[in-house]
């Protein structure tokens, strides 16, 4: 499936803008948060389940190889747009391989950065703006905090699977855009964004933007995680502004900031500026 490309942002990090954007290209595609990835990683332990039963009394790996390619395949039948970026932690050493054996062997990433520190206050932010299930109403700092970065959450999830991303992905076939120039360069943004996969520009229209629609369904926040997760101002592209200090501690400021550093550093290292 050449036709298929693979978006690995941190949280917080203009995903839902982004997707916004390039979806007023007919030709183009960027799914919401999409259960592609799980159905692959399904398939896939399914058939390591299947190796000690029946795949070992008849090993035919090729029909079922075609099934787990098939399932793909068939999640996207419908779709009218004829290249499509698909979202989700796609940067995992697991589904790399998945990505290269079932679906192309040559894949195009797109990795969204923001520092860390500003992901996690953005997090926290919105959890305190708005109602949701993430965070309680009675949460002090520290447990804000704690809740925002703990273990297999939404952004534990992204930020292991794009350091691994951009440790490993040859630097060709890896597109790393930042938040800040995405917000404030957002036409050369855009611009790379078609070089990179190959693709004829289309002219957008920056300045009136819809909220995120995929085959005339909308996100329901509110059964997800909260209202307003998704939501993207819609008549202008700018980045909101406030002190970080009014969400994390100097601590976690420290922290956050050091983890940022040196995934900065490693980005450097690699020529992916």
């Amino acid at each position: 499936m050449d036709n298929l490309f693979f978006l690995n942002g941190l949280p917080r990090s203009g995903n839902t803008l982004f997707s916004c954007i390039l979806n007023q290209n007919p030709d183009l595609c960027v799914t919401a948060k999409s259960p592609v990835v799980y159905i692959l990683e399904n398939f896939y332990n399914q058939l390591e389940e299947e190796q000690e039963v029946h795949l070992a009394n008849f090993p035919d790996y090729k029909s079922f190889d075609n099934a787990i390619t098939g399932a793909v395949e068939g999640y996207y039948k419908n779709w009218t747009a004829p290249y499509i970026i698909d979202r989700a932690h796609w940067g995992t050493p697991n589904n790399i391989e998945l990505i290269k054996k079932y679906i192309t062997p040559s894949p195009k990433f797109i990795c969204l950065y923001r520092p860390l520190e500003e992901v996690v206050a953005s997090f926290i932010k919105w959890g305190t703006e708005n109602d949701n299930i993430i965070f309680d109403s009675d949460m002090n700092q520290d447990e804000l905090f704690e809740r925002a970065i703990e273990e297999n959450n939404i952004i534990s999830e992204c930020l292991y699977a794009f350091i691994n991303l951009v440790s490993t992905v040859h630097p060709e076939s890896l597109l790393f855009i930042t938040y800040d120039d995405l917000v404030n360069k957002t036409e050369q943004v855009i611009e790379r964004t078609y070089a990179f996969l190959g693709l004829p520009k289309y002219e957008h229209n920056l300045n009136q933007l819809d909220q995120f629609e995929l085959n005339g369904i909308t996100y329901d926040d509110e059964q997800y995680a909260g209202k307003n997760l998704h939501k993207i101002r819609t008549d202008d592209i700018r980045k909101d502004v406030y002190n970080l200090s009014n969400y994390l501690s100097p601590e976690q400021l420290e922290q956050m900031q050091g983890t940022s550093s040196l995934i900065e550093a490693l980005v450097n290292a690699r020529g992916l500026s």
